[in-house]
């Protein structure tokens, strides 16, 4: 197998304007802690033509419909009355890593100076 060698290729591309678009999770962290102390994960989405966006969700009870309206939208194999315990170290990390490969569609819209997530679908069916 041939390489070349190219940096431009590992460049992380963002979107740079609002729109609906398919997008797959290829990434989860742990977040660090936001200013009012709450911890959370990232999710990382990528486009097909390799543009991205980070999402956090946090770990805050006002915040967690957010994982249902994630898994509601994905084909994530999470059955519906499985409990789930965050309090334990990383266990929210550990948790959200199921969507790593998922796929869904996202409205990006424009809030000031940033591109925020204000919408979350199910993908379009991949062309065969």
């Amino acid at each position: 197998m041939k390489f070349t060698l190219n940096r431009a290729e590992a460049e992380i591309k963002g979107f740079s304007e609002p729109g609906t678009y398919n997008v797959a999770v290829v990434a989860c962290k742990e977040a660090p802690l936001d200013k009012n102390g709450d911890g959370g994960v990232v999710l990382r989405y990528r486009s097909d033509d390799g543009r991205s966006i980070n999402d956090r969700f946090s770990l805050k009870e006002t915040m967690l419909w957010r994982v249902n309206a994630l898994a509601a939208v994905t084909n994530v194999e999470i059955s519906d009355g499985e409990s789930f315990d965050f309090s334990v170290p990383g266990a929210f990390t550990e948790f959200l890593s199921r969507w790593v490969g998922q796929r869904l569609k996202i409205t990006l819209e424009q809030d000031g100076q940033y591109l925020r997530i204000r919408k979350l679908e199910k993908a379009d069916p991949e062309p065969f």
